[in-house]
């Protein structure tokens, strides 16, 4: 089930109910499919607050452990894993993959299958046969999607097994050499039909949201709150300039859309007039929101001098280039 797991220990831990290690890294994956259950213990690593009671909430446990991307969520000994776990279906043709993968700190992948008659993957889990066969069942992939550098997991390899064209924007275009197309400038455009690409920097000068039939997928610069409900970005989770993700994310209003799949946090459904709603109040809320230069990474290791280098020369560059699109809309 996971990329990275020291199962040593496993051995201390009561496996007659459904329990985690240590190894967990904190990425929120687990919570994010079972709120209630697992939340964050004294640590910030995922623990389990209270058992599943339901059909519904084994299910959700189950999905848990097999999108944590560090294998820290563990069943009780002997218990099956159930059939058709992930994909799993959030609205007609709309898919959240599971099988998170390490590489991009357990972010959420999804599939779609839009009305043009495309079937898209967007963001990289772990390459593994369930969604291989999955893909297969579904016609194949046409396009594989990259909403920034973070999230790119294993995307070439379904890519490069399906014959898919794989996107990546040009300022992120380091983190997926294998990319077949890259998307260029700041400007709002539609190169696929029925995608509409709207590059959202700030988290990284990179990041893009893509829509496709009212479904928007922003990658990691906004996410649902599950416990709070309301719309969210973190600005300890901004990477490089808090600036233009404020600012690009207002770019939002401007479309219809009644699902929001985020990489990190929680994805939620909703009718677009609540939605733009919802988002209005998250995007006065960020105007107020103080930000400086992240100075360690969320696992206390300190920001490498080569990345400071990048904000000092790189960023002020996308910043200008960004601002300029904006003036031209």
């Amino acid at each position: 089930m996971a990329n990275v797991a020291d199962r040593s220990e496993t051995s201390t831990i009561d496996r007659t109910v459904w329990t985690t290690t240590p190894t967990c890294r904190i990425c929120r994956a687990a919570w994010n499919m079972a709120p209630g259950m697992i939340a964050a213990g004294k640590d910030g690593k995922a623990i389990f607050v209270r058992q599943p009671e339901t059909p519904d909430e084994m299910m959700q446990v189950w999905r848990a452990a097999l999108a944590c991307p560090t294998g820290s969520i563990l069943a009780p000994r002997g218990l099956p894993v159930p059939d058709h776990v992930f994909p799993e279906e959030l609205a007609p043709n709309l898919y959240r993959l599971g099988y998170n993968d390490n590489a991009t700190a357990g972010a959420h992948p999804f599939f779609i299958r839009t009305s043009t008659g495309l079937n898209v993957l967007v963001d990289g889990p772990r390459y593994v046969e369930k969604l291989v066969e999955f893909f297969e069942q579904q016609g194949g992939l046409d396009h594989v999607l990259l909403t920034h550098r973070d999230d790119v997991g294993a995307s070439a390899k379904y890519a490069k097994r399906f014959g898919a064209r794989l996107w990546i924007h040009e300022n992120d275009r380091e983190a997926s050499p294998e990319a077949t197309d890259i998307l260029t400038g700041y400007d709002i455009t539609e190169p696929i039909p029925g995608v509409t690409v709207i590059p959202i920097p700030g988290h990284t000068i990179g990041s893009v949201a893509f829509l496709a039939d009212e479904r928007l997928f922003v990658g990691d610069s906004l996410n649902w709150l599950i416990d709070e409900k309301r719309l969210w970005t973190n600005p300890l989770r901004c990477w490089d300039d808090w600036d233009m993700q404020r600012r690009s994310l207002k770019r939002l209003q401007d479309f219809r859309f009644d699902y929001l799949l985020a990489g990190h946090g929680g994805s939620i459904g909703l009718p677009a007039e609540r939605m733009q709603a919802e988002l209005a109040t998250c995007l006065d809320a960020l105007d107020e929101t103080t930000w400086q230069p992240l100075t360690h990474f969320p696992n206390g290791v300190p920001i490498p001098d080569e990345m400071k280098q990048f904000w000092q020369t790189e960023v002020p560059r996308a910043k200008a280039d960004f601002f300029a699109a904006m003036s031209r809309t």
